[in-house]
């Protein structure tokens, strides 16, 4: 890649001595002593990774290659200048490689000024030598890492009543380590060990995290219990970090800039619309008295405080290094996505007196932008009203609610196709071709939908990665792009979504405070050749599209992205609000952006 470089500062100082450089707004270069005697740190604001530091006696020359000192992400570097002379610095940029960009984009803040993190990919699998399948293991990811795509490696992490995995897997993570690279920690339920350990789910009654039938107070039921004593959770979560294998990630890789602990959260938990089941909570509710609210608001507090514990726990555990770089994201714990999908979307939502989740004040969210494997079962496909497509529209009201409850929130969502059991479905049974490139315009409507850090995708850990290969790839293209396009970059970073001021075709049991009228839910651009709205789950939608708007009028830009499951459809007329209708070819398959302006 090409290094363009940008100087941002100049400053002179002497080294013996404490000095507030002056200053070429809107940049500010501080040098204060060092550490060691003669050592200086060098600090400023303003500018973006990569930095490069320059140090000359001769301020005529001190941009030269060979008076560069060092390179780093971060806004401040150290040196050790020689004795004896007056020096003068500047710190200039250069555009980042691919594997760089990986590691500022994860641990760039949210609200930085050049914008939003652009995304990196990541994987539920991480292979593990126990399964008898590789997976997507971390010297695979690695690979394409090394071959130029923003990619972060994962390791698997069995929970403490199972056999571990080699400590052969684990020095894998020496790799990341010299690539200087976040990665993920994979495991499954943190709260499993409570049914699967009899120390926990063999506890009396009183002591016991699961829930107590409430039909006779005494028999455990194997299920989370979110009024249940807090200590199993702090206990679970003890356990979890005290782990030998997390000992030995810690002494492999000390200082990681970023560690993803990530839980798939799907461990049986009573749920509000059944908490009278519950002996504990009848206990301390009554039968038949707390309102439906009133038993959200329990359940979800309950949960906040219980996995906060846990975490806290584990944590605590881990190296200081480690405590301050390592956050929890679980999966589904988000909002409702499927938020006025039918009448019952909310026997699993948490929503109550204006909040619409309260996972964001404990945990970071993996939601789900799903096709399941079996048709039978799940209804949802890629071409139809009620695909994920229509979840992803309602998630954006959702994270501005995260965002104000958590400033650092850490946003990414999973994605699956449903494998080859729905890639089958769809070809034998409704005679449609599912390849890498509508798996790709599927990929891409959902990154550009919600622009999440990392797009995680899920693939099941008891089949051959070999078949999905070719569709992983098409996924790390979609993130790609994004990096190496200067247009999508711009709109990545500063563009925002264009709203469509058509209601969401959800429109059941909707909450107050987050109806359409109050709450952005529809972003599906109308296009002439999709069905009349209101859209029933059932209707084919020909074309999926979407908007994204920069600057403000009346020098705005729109960038439009739109593609067709099925078959192409040339010369289809997509509304976008604010702009107006425009005629494009959507091409089948991946999709296309095209650019305008007013």
């Amino acid at each position: 890649m090409n290094r363009r470089r940008l100087m941002l500062s100049a400053a002179l100082l002497a080294i013996a001595t404490t000095a507030t450089l002056g200053q070429v707004p809107p940049v500010d270069l501080r040098v204060d002593p060092g550490a060691d005697p003669g050592s200086v740190r060098i600090q400023w604001t303003g500018g973006d990774p990569m930095f490069e530091l320059f140090r000359s006696s001769d301020p005529a020359t001190v941009t030269l290659a060979a008076n560069e000192v060092g390179e780093t992400r971060l806004r401040s570097i150290g040196d050790d200048p020689p004795a004896g002379a007056l020096w003068f610095y500047k710190v200039g940029t250069r555009e980042p490689t691919i594997l760089e960009a990986v590691t500022i984009e994860m641990t760039r803040p949210n609200g930085d000024p050049a914008g939003r993190a652009l995304p990196i990919a990541a994987h539920w699998n991480p292979g593990r030598p126990s399964s008898g399948r590789p997976g997507w293991d971390p010297d695979f990811v690695m690979d394409y890492l090394d071959a130029g795509y923003p990619v972060i490696p994962a390791f698997y992490l069995w929970h403490p009543t199972f056999p571990r995995e080699p400590a052969s897997y684990y020095q894998r993570l020496e790799r990341a380590r010299d690539l200087g690279i976040p990665f993920s920690v994979v495991f499954t339920q943190w709260d499993r060990p409570f049914t699967d350990d009899p120390q926990y789910f063999d506890l009396p009654p009183a002591e016991n995290p699961n829930v107590i039938d409430a039909a006779d107070g005494t028999t455990i039921i194997g299920m989370t219990d979110p009024e249940g004593p807090i200590g199993p959770w702090q206990q679970a979560g003890t356990e979890w970090g005290q782990l030998d294998a997390v000992d030995e990630m810690m002494a492999i890789y000390p200082e990681p800039p970023l560690v993803l602990w990530v839980n798939n959260f799907e461990q049986p938990r009573l749920r509000w619309k059944n908490a009278e089941t519950s002996w504990r909570f009848v206990q301390n509710h009554g039968a038949g008295t707390t309102s439906d609210e009133d038993k959200r608001r329990i359940v979800g507090n309950g949960w906040v405080a219980r996995d906060g514990a846990l975490w806290n726990a584990l944590r605590a555990e881990l190296s200081n290094n480690w405590q301050e770089i390592s956050i929890p994201v679980c999966y589904t714990a988000f909002g409702r996505g499927k938020y006025g999908n039918w009448s019952g979307w909310d026997s699993r939502s948490l929503h109550f007196d204006g909040r619409f989740s309260s996972w964001p004040r404990v945990v970071n969210g993996s939601p789900s932008y799903y096709v399941f494997g079996d048709a039978t079962v799940h209804n949802e496909t890629d071409y139809q009203a009620n695909s994920p497509h229509a979840v992803a529209s309602n998630w954006n009201f959702i994270l501005d609610e995260a965002y104000l409850d958590t400033p650092d929130y850490f946003w990414e969502f999973s994605l699956y196709d449903g494998g080859t059991q729905r890639h089958n479905w769809y070809r034998f049974v409704k005679t449609q071709f599912y390849d890498e490139l509508r798996y790709k315009g599927y990929v891409r409507y959902g990154l550009w939908m919600s622009r999440p850090r990392v797009l995680r995708e899920f693939r099941k850990s008891n089949e051959d990665r070999t078949p999905y290969v070719t569709y992983w790839e098409a996924l790390l293209d979609a993130v790609l792009e994004v990096h190496t396009d200067p247009d999508l970059e711009r709109f990545w970073r500063k563009g925002e979504v264009v709203p469509n001021p058509r209601p969401h075709h959800w429109q059941a049991n909707l909450v107050p405070g987050y109806t359409d009228t109050e709450v952005d839910r529809n972003y599906i651009l109308d296009a002439d050749v999709n069905p009349a709205h209101p859209w029933a789950n059932t209707d084919e939608i020909p074309v999926w599209a979407l908007a994204l708007v920069l600057g403000e009028a009346p020098n705005r830009e729109w960038m439009l992205f739109a593609y067709a499951p099925l078959a192409a459809r040339p010369a289809t007329t997509i509304t976008i609000p604010g702009y107006g209708d425009v005629t494009v070819d959507v091409p089948r398959g991946d999709g296309n952006f095209w650019f305008f302006a007013e």
